[in-house]
């Protein structure tokens, strides 16, 4: 191995709730892996056998710890990976959902693009898709308006490789794709510089924290389009319950957000946007051709408005 990618070790978090069924393989595919020198289980008051499954996990195997909330109770994804955060020991991060696995490739190319790159913060890569039953892939093909055909080796992963800024903004626009998290590395420092999953949202936590890191202009792409780790789609997904409102919430808190945070105005332009796109969409359950037309003309009122304070 190139002796500038000796020093990467990775501490992998898994939130743990209601998946007893897929979360051993879930965890040895993260033990495979070389580079992998912990796994962080945060069981998140789960209500089928999972905390039974992760402590035969912490029994068997010496890199596996497990963590719970006070008293057991379910706080939520953001939450359950702030802990893990919280009691990761290794330099680098990643997050892998108890449903899902990663390949054999998953750090085979990031400590390359991280020591070739040392201001970098993080490096997303592609993530592939594993259909668990036919209902779970109609689903999916409707949430995503894709054809069964186009879900046949579908990568979650953007369009356009775009790093730094341009990256940033590419992800508030949502023209380009976004990578899944379960594809992504992260410097633990990041999260110490104060960068942590905001609690208050139920869904979309990633992706709002994504965004917030992003504004500093640090993502790096893996530079690469093969899978590094597979979603499993299955009847359960918690992203099944993406709403108009789900949507709001997370624009509505990147917005407060970005009014205390000294970032690019075409970010800032581009966070109003979204929040008002989302109150439209969300009080009109719908995102039409006259629904794009209304927040549009609200978007430009609102920046007319702005533009005659000046």
């Amino acid at each position: 191995m190139d002796k500038s990618t000796d020093f990467f070790k990775v501490s992998v978090i898994i939130p743990v709730y209601n998946v007893a069924s897929y979360l051993e393989q879930s965890v040895k595919s993260a033990l495979d892996l070389k580079e992998v020198q912990e796994v962080v289980l945060v069981e998140d008051g789960s209500s089928d056998s999972s905390l039974s499954v992760c402590r035969k996990l912490t029994e068997n195997y010496t890199k596996v710890k497990l963590f719970t909330h006070p008293k057991g109770m379910n706080r939520g994804a953001g939450a359950s990976r702030n802990l893990g955060i919280n009691n990761a020991s290794f330099p680098y991060i990643s997050f892998l959902d108890a449903d899902d696995f990663f390949l054999s490739n998953r750090f085979a190319n990031t400590p390359k693009v991280f020591a070739e790159n040392p201001e970098a913060d993080a490096v997303y890569e592609p993530v592939g898709t594993f259909f668990e039953n036919d209902v779970a892939k109609a689903k999916f093909c409707s949430w995503r308006k894709i054809s069964a055909q186009g879900a046949e080796n579908y990568i979650t992963y953007p369009k356009i490789d775009y790093s730094g800024a341009d990256f940033f903004h590419s992800l508030l626009r949502g023209d380009n794709g976004a990578p899944s998290t379960i594809g992504i590395t992260i410097k633990q420092r990041v999260f110490k510089e104060g960068f942590l999953f905001n609690e208050n949202l139920q869904l979309h936590q990633d992706s709002e924290l994504w965004v917030r890191i992003a504004s500093k202009g640090r993502f790096y792409s893996g530079g690469h389009r093969n899978p590094v780790s597979v979603r499993r789609v299955h009847p359960n997904n918690r992203i099944q319950n993406r709403s108009y409102k789900s949507q709001l919430l997370k624009n509505e808190a990147l917005h407060q957000w970005s009014t205390k945070t000294d970032i690019s105005k075409p970010g800032k332009k581009l966070i109003l946007r979204n929040l008002i796109s989302s109150k439209v969409q969300n009080r009109m359950k719908s995102n039409s051709f006259m629904v794009k037309i209304i927040w549009r003309f609200l978007f430009n009122f609102v920046l007319l408005k702005e533009y005659l304070r000046k």
